[in-house]
This record gives C-alpha cells, sequence and structure tokens, in this order.
C-alpha cells in the first residue's frame, strides 16, 4: 500500500496539536489550530549547528504560510522524512537532460500581424544631427536631445546616439568611446575570455531581438544618457513602450533601443548594461512581439530580470576577473568582474526571506535581482546553459516554463534550489545541492571592492526546552532560513508548520554543519 506524506501530515497534526496544548509562553501566544498542517524534525543534538530550511513553493499569487518553530516533544511517532547527506548525495539530472531533448519549442501563432509603418527616422539621421526622444523619469515623459555619434556605415550592430546640452551640445561620451561601444557588442567582447562579441552570446541565450524592427533597421538603437536621467548605478534600462508604433503608445521613441548610464565612467559597466538591455529585447521579442505578432505575454519579472542578469554572466562579465598589468609587454586582458551582479547576489543572500519570485521587492530591488540570476545560474550549472536557452525562446513565460526544461515541478526546482543556497561550495560537486561555476564562501571583485558571498543567512534564534516561537511568514515562492543556539538540551527540535491556504506547498530541509540531513518534500511517496 503507498502511503504519501500528505497522509501522514495528518496523522501527526493530531498529535502535535494535543502536545501544543499544555504549552505555554508569556511572549508569544501564537498556537496551532485544528486546521494547522505539522511536521517535526527529530533527535538533533544540542551540540549541533543546525539550520533549518522552510520554502514555500506556493501556487497562490499571494499564498503565504504561517510557520512557527518549538522545541516540544509530541506524543506521536516523528514524520518519516528521508534522511540524505550532501556530500554523498547526488540525484541524476538526465531527466531533465532528456526533456530537453525531446521537447520542442512552443511558438505561438496569431491570425494577422500588428500592422505599422516603420520609422526610420535613426537611420535617416546624419552623423552629428540631433533629435528629441522621450525618457520617463520619475513617472513622467521628458523630451531630451541626442546626437548621433555615429555613421551608418561606422559601425557592425549598433547606431550609437548620446544626450547632449541643450545649452553648449556637449555630449555625454564621444565618437571613440561609441565606436567601444560596437566593436564591444558585435566584433570582439573584450570582458570575454575568447573574445565572443556581447551580440552572439546574448544571442545564444535568450534567441533574437525583433530585427527589422519598428525602426525598419537590423542595428540596436544605444542611447547614452546622462545620470540625471538614470536612477543612481543603473547601467541600462529598456523601455517596451519603444517597441510599439506611436498609434500604440502615445510616448513611444519607435525602435529597439537600450538606454546606458554615461555618467557612471566605467566602460566595463556600460557594457554591462548592454548584455542586459539586449537580453530584455530579446525576451520581449521571444515572449511578446513574436517578430511582429505582438501576440504574446511580458516575462514574469524576477525571471526577466534574473535571466538579463544571466545574459551577462554568460557574455563574460562574471562575479570575479582579474586584469594584466597595463605597463607589461603583454597585451592587457581584461576579464570582467561584474559589481553591479556582485551586490545583487549579495544583497539577497543576506536577506533571502525578503524576496519572492511572484515580484520585484520595491524596497530593495536588488534582493529579486539576485535570487532571479542565482536561480538562472543554478539551472544552468546542474542542467546545462540549453535548459536556460529553452525556457527563454519558448513563447510561454513563468515559472512552470522554466521547469519544463529539468524535469522537475518548479516546486521541486525551488526547492533544491534553496537548499543549495545554504550549502554549496565548489568542493561538493558531486550533489545537486551545489553551484559549479561559483562559489558562495569565497572573496569577489577587484581593487579594494571586494565583497565577501556567504551562504544564505539565516534568521539566528535561541531555543529551550518547551520554547514556542513566535510566528514567521513564509512568502509565496520564498524561502526561510532559520539557524539555532540551544541554551539548554533539547532531545527534539520541531516544526509546526501552519498553512492558511491549500495553495502553499512546503518543502523542509534539516542542515547540520554544512551537510544535509533531513529533507521533506510533500511529493515524496513511501512503499
Amino acid at each position: 500500500m503507498r502511503v504519501t506524506n500528505r497522509l501522514l501530515l495528518g496523522l501527526a497534526c493530531s498529535a502535535l496539536c494535543f502536545a501544543f496544548a499544555g504549552c505555554s509562553d508569556d511572549d508569544h501566544t501564537y498556537s496551532p489550530t485544528d486546521s494547522t498542517q505539522n511536521f517535526y524534525l527529530s533527535n538533533i543534538p544540542n551540540t549541533q549547528t543546525s539550520t533549518v530550511i522552510v520554502s514555500n513553493g506556493s501556487s497562490g499569487s499571494s499564498a503565504s504560510a504561517q510557520i512557527y518553530l518549538t522545541s516540544n516533544e509530541p506524543t506521536g511517532d516523528p514524520l518519516n522524512i528521508k534522511t540524505e547527506r550532501a556530500d554523498t548525495y547526488a540525484r541524476s539530472s538526465a531527466k531533465g537532460a532528456e526533456v530537453i531533448e525531446k521537447t520542442a519549442v512552443k511558438v505561438k501563432t496569431a491570425d494577422a500581424k500588428l500592422e505599422f509603418t516603420p520609422n526610420t527616422k535613426y537611420t535617416d539621421m546624419e552623423k552629428g544631427e540631433i533629435t528629441d526622444i522621450y525618457v520617463n523619469k520619475d513617472g513622467k515623459n521628458v523630451s531630451v536631445p541626442i546626437m548621433k555619434l555615429t555613421g551608418n556605415t561606422e559601425t557592425n550592430g549598433v547606431l550609437v546616439f548620446s544626450q547632449v546640452d541643450a545649452e553648449t551640445m556637449e555630449s555625454v561620451i564621444d565618437h571613440d568611446a561609441a565606436i567601444e561601444i560596437d566593436q564591444a557588442y558585435a566584433v570582439k567582447n573584450p570582458y570575454n575570455s575568447e573574445g565572443t562579441p556581447i551580440m552572439d552570446s546574448a544571442h545564444e541565450i535568450a534567441g533574437k531581438e525583433f530585427s527589422p524592427g519598428i525602426d525598419g533597421e537590423e542595428k540596436i538603437i544605444v542611447v547614452v544618457l546622462n545620470g540625471e536621467m538614470m536612477d543612481e548605478d543603473q547601467a541600462s534600462f529598456v523601455n517596451y513602450n519603444d517597441e510599439y508604433p506611436i498609434s500604440e503608445e502615445k510616448y513611444s521613441n519607435q525602435g529597439e533601443i537600450i538606454y546606458l548610464n554615461g555618467s557612471l565612467n566605467d566602460k566595463e559597466k556600460m557594457l554591462q548594461g548592454l548584455a542586459q538591455g539586449i537580453a530584455h529585447l530579446c525576451s520581449f521579442n521571444q515572449k511578446v512581439c513574436r517578430d511582429g505578432e505582438y501576440d504574446g505575454t511580458l516575462e514574469d519579472e524576477v525571471i526577466e530580470e534574473g535571466r538579463s542578469r544571466f545574459v551577462a554572466d554568460y557574455s563574460g562579465f562574471s562575479l570575479s576577473g582579474s586584469y594584466t598589468d597595463e605597463s607589461g609587454e603583454e597585451p592587457v586582458t581584461l576579464m570582467a568582474c561584474n559589481e553591479l551582479l556582485l551586490n545583487d547576489v549579495d544583497a539577497y543572500l543576506k536577506a533571502p526571506h525578503t524576496a519572492t519570485m511572484l515580484m520585484i521587492n520595491s524596497d530593495d530591488p536588488s534582493v529579486s535581482y539576485g535570487q532571479g540570476y542565482l536561480l538562472h545560474r543554478y539551472i544552468a550549472d546542474r542542467f546545462g546553459a540549453e535548459a536556460v536557452r529553452r525556457a527563454a525562446v519558448s513563447s510561454l513565460t513563468g515559472r512552470n516554463n522554466l521547469a519544463e526544461y529539468t524535469g522537475l515541478s518548479f516546486d521541486e526546482l525551488f526547492s533544491d534550489f534553496t537548499v543549495a543556497n545554504s550549502i554549496s561550495n565548489l568542493n561538493n560537486t558531486d550533489s545537486i545541492y551545489a553551484y559549479k561555476s561559483i562559489a558562495l564562501n569565497e572573496t569577489y571583485g577587484l581593487e579594494g571592492d571586494q565583497v565577501t558571498l556567504n551562504r544564505a543567512v539565516p534568521i539566528k534564534m535561541e531555543l529551550t526546552k518547551g520554547h514556542l516561537t513566535e510566528a514567521y511568514t513564509v512568502k509565496a515562492w520564498s524561502s526561510n532560513y532559520f539557524s539555532f543556539n540551544y541554551t539548554n538540551t533539547v532531545k527534539n527540535l520541531h516544526i509546526g508548520v501552519a498553512a492558511p491556504t491549500s495553495e502553499s506547498i512546503l518543502h523542509l530541509a534539516l542542515v547540520e554543519n554544512s551537510l544535509l540531513k533531513g529533507l521533506y518534500s510533500p511529493s515524496d511517496e513511501e512503499q
């Protein structure tokens, strides 16, 4: 007879609720109800450094779960969880590889294309000519003068424009800098170890942008703005309104346009922004435009931002790098240290419980960018970059599309990713809970701008025997990490999980001394 863990949960619930009924805590009055789902992990010695990880693979848009932790001893038998050790456990990824081989990319078709007349003004303009475009700043569309810096035959992949001062006509960057942008984009990227152009790397992962697009131009339009038009430390942005004819969007600039921040005074960061920007344009075409069909749906924003940062990484702008001495006889070798990506990853690992795959964190967008990037990095390391590419070029969107090419449900994938952020290191390459291309316990950066990436930082707490903690919220598609310090001998550590909605899909893992000790998944079954 097959008994699922969902049934075991029901059996454990009654015993645990009975055990909790006699518990009291002057500071915390929260207590489980009859509808509470209950798990407990037993026999955790107080000499161990223990971390409990709870991920909420919710299927609902707002299905947060309320959880509490307790050191009470229930009267029933413990939930029979799967126990594995991370240094020996390596679940096969072959299923994901088979899915990639057998699954055709789904492409949506339409009855008719959106009719428009290409806007050819960017090609028709002469080098040095000035025109006005709209830039959305703080929610308002502002008219900004820009100058064409490159002639049509001077460049290979982009036409470069620069914002100019309305009075002095001074441009943000000069002609030589514009040529360097084109060279890195379409000829040779000096920050890529093999010199692969940004364009080729981006197309390999993210597909192709609409070309010739709304502007009838095969080359990308790059507009370099000053700092007043950009957010602080923002390297680039793309405005999808530009991808529509002016008949559909009043303030459209009608072009495949990437806006770069010229005030960063850092060529490397500008090119990182360029790589992210082309990834966004490719995504818009794969998911929405479909080469002029305009019948699709925008990608989920956390996945979209994470993929764009993965493309930048794939293009050569990785977390770490080095420079050869410019005074030496050898040619200068540039290997990018992507400081922007580094800061995003650091922000997420320091506060993973503040991020959710559902939306960008408005208080600190960096945590969401870091979460989205690390998830794509994890998928590529475990299943290959082809899995990321297949999801990117599919016309489908969202979490399930991302997971389709791994052979796992997204809640399983997300749970494994969550555990990896707690225990991954480069000595653990046989485990599915490990990044193979990055380490989460090393120092990254160059020339004093170094950041030590720790593993996911847990919420620290102390438990005494008989203690019931306050309630903690695990957001939908988010993860909470808890580390414990035992002030008294605690024979058993138990986790009570209150799930106010059936849409919550909770996965739990127990880590002792950086090794995976126990794992619970609602999909687990026993004979």
